[in-house]
């Protein structure tokens, strides 16, 4: 009954609007063009729950759901297409399946698996007419933009941060690509504040993460965290968990405090050195951990000394005993529960030390995983955004023609404070940056039957036939594979020739297929020509095809550095970089600046 009254509201709505771009109405062919459209939703997770059900109230009939992940019982908080019976299930299927429960006519398939797979190429996005991502992950993200790009589909990328969010519509060669803008670059501390004078709890997080347990569980150096931490196979976990205890808390502390002393360093300005632990103190607290009786504290506790004691024994038990044979080569993973038990545990005994206030469970993970915790109201309207930015989408290009898409659709930006008593703040968007390394110039592609084309093949008919390149490298973005150059001794060259043979498809670090970026390295002139990989199985074995000519990549290559060279100087001083672009765009219009360079000064950042 409740999603009967919503879609009656939601189709009323529609119904006593004013015509959409391209003088399209309801009654005059908008609900046709939505039930007919068929959309990629890439993420069923926050954004994505929300984005699916008002999708399937809006009247969209044909959707495709791509996540990779599973659900967590955390995520029941503000996905809620999920219950405590989905916990463990793929969250694609599962959010497909309740939208099939008040919308059994419509026609959703979903698929668990990573839309950075070389099978997701151009082929698969042209089957689309929107893409709408409802991503957490920059490097998915810019994936997706680079396909959309060359597949010549509109996208609508969005993203949350606590109160804030923001939408933003992409269309190739119309408005900018997600990648036109620099993005802001993770924080990095310095190393001697990390190992030698932390200061605050996230200084210790990522002490424990990136080198205490990168070192003894990681591939990292466990010699930078001392003596003895080799894990050696049939060690008890009791005797390694005294022995870390031992090495970290104590001895390090003291060696520190030696060589500060030695040296005259004054690292303890303004407050007090750190205190090596008691080992004897947590020796009740250590037996507990290795125990069967040990139980966690609740997550949302701030843990103690002793408790952090507790549960660093429990986490080496663990690891040492369950995955031994992983030792060495384990990779941080906020969801792997012994793995981020270690990084928290190990965090509060190195804040314990050095008088730092100390952290729960839940606290540390979302520190040590980058987490900006979600809210659902603003995943809703995220949601609802997105799908008016569609709807405007599908207007301008199944309409009259003659309009633009930068007239009707806008970036959104959703503010936690009112700014001109609005909490939703429209941007207008722009044209695309004519340096952008992703669609400010057409790319090189290389149309090939990667099943029946040898490397060989396309080095003789692409790089040394139709390019007259003669010293270069040749890599998959992932691997070298191939070195030709005049100054090769003969043992290179033979050495060199072992790939040549082989099929594309057969090649090692993930072989060259579709969607694969060849570069092509120019020895002489240290130009990088990037060929994209379109497979093709119906081209003949051998047959290498390539849309582009060199010139246009030695002008892309220019423009990338130029970008690049732009990039860094906006991160480091954005609103002088905001204000020439003002001042340079307000004379070309006459004395004028565009509305929309103003909004962006205050939005600078691309959550």
């Amino acid at each position: 009954m409740g999603d009967a009254r919503h879609a009656s509201t939601t189709t009323h709505a529609a119904s006593t609007s004013g015509p959409w771009p391209g003088g399209i109405t309801q009654a005059g062919g908008l609900n046709e063009i939505v039930a007919a459209s068929k959309v990629l939703v890439v993420g069923a997770g926050g954004i994505g729950c929300e984005l699916l059900k008002t999708l399937a109230l809006t009247g969209f009939k044909r959707m495709h759901v791509i996540d990779l992940d599973t659900i967590d019982v955390s995520n029941l908080n503000r996905q809620f297409l999920f219950r405590k019976h989905h916990v463990g299930q793929g969250k694609a299927a599962v959010a497909a399946e309740a939208v099939r429960r008040f919308r059994p006519d419509i026609d959703i398939t979903s698929e668990m698996t990573n839309i950075m797979l070389p099978e997701y190429g151009v082929t698969f996005y042209k089957q689309f007419d929107l893409v709408l991502n409802g991503l957490d992950n920059l490097e998915a993200r810019r994936h997706v933009n680079k396909m959309c790009v060359m597949a010549n589909v509109p996208l609508v990328e969005s993203g949350t941060a606590a109160f804030l969010g923001q939408v933003t519509v992409h269309v190739g060669g119309e408005v900018e690509c997600f990648d036109c803008l620099p993005k802001p670059q993770q924080k990095t501390y310095a190393v001697c504040t990390i190992r030698r004078t932390p200061e605050k709890p996230i200084h210790c997080i990522v002490w424990s993460k990136e080198v205490c347990f990168d070192g003894v569980f990681g591939s990292g150096d466990v010699a930078d965290l001392g003596e003895g931490l080799d894990f050696v196979a049939g060690t008890s976990p009791e005797a390694y968990a005294r022995m870390m205890f031992e090495q970290l808390y104590c001895e390090n502390i003291k060696q520190l405090l030696k060589d500060a002393e030695a040296s005259d360093e004054d690292l303890w300005k303004g407050r007090a050195p750190p205190s090596p632990v008691d080992v004897g103190a947590f020796e009740e607290d250590i037996k507990l951990g290795l125990s069967d009786d040990y139980t966690a504290p609740d997550q949302q506790a701030v843990l103690d000394e002793h408790e952090s004691a507790q549960m660093l024994a429990y986490a080496v038990r663990r690891l040492v005993t369950e995955r031994a044979d992983e030792v060495g080569s384990l990779e941080f993973d906020k969801d792997d529960e012994p793995v981020m038990r270690f990084v928290a545990a190990a965090s509060n005994l190195r804040s314990f030390c050095y008088g730092i206030p100390m952290q729960s469970y839940f606290q540390s993970k979302g520190m040590a995983g980058n987490i900006i915790h979600a809210i659902a109201t603003t995943n809703a309207i995220v949601s609802g955004l997105i799908v008016v930015q569609a709807l405007k989408l599908l207007c301008v290009l199944k309409g009259r023609g003659g309009i633009k898409v930068s007239d009707h659709c806008h970036t959104a930006y959703i503010q936690q404070f009112p700014s001109n008593r609005k909490l939703i703040t429209p941007v207008q968007c722009v044209k695309p940056n004519r340096d952008c390394s992703v669609c400010g110039s057409k790319p090189l592609v290389l149309q090939v039957n990667t099943a029946a084309t040898t490397l060989k093949d396309v080095v003789d008919a692409v790089v040394k036939g139709a390019w007259s390149i003669k010293n270069f490298t040749l890599s998959n973005g992932r691997q070298f594979l191939y070195e030709d150059s005049e100054d090769l001794d003969e043992d290179e060259v033979e050495d060199n020739a072992r790939f040549l043979g082989k099929l594309l498809r057969d090649l090692p670090g993930g072989a060259i297929i579709n969607g694969t970026d060849v570069i092509v390295t120019d020895d002489d002139s240290s130009l990088k020509v990037p060929l994209f990989v379109v497979d093709d199985p119906e081209l003949p074995a051998g047959e290498c095809r390539v849309e582009g000519t060199l010139d246009q990549a030695r002008d892309a290559a220019a423009r990338v550095d130029k970008r690049k060279a732009y990039e860094e100087r906006r991160l480091a001083e954005p609103i002088a970089v905001v204000a020439e672009e003002e001042e340079e765009e307000k004379e070309a219009e006459g004395g004028q600046a565009p509305p929309s360079k103003k909004a962006k000064v205050d939005d600078i950042v691309v959550l």
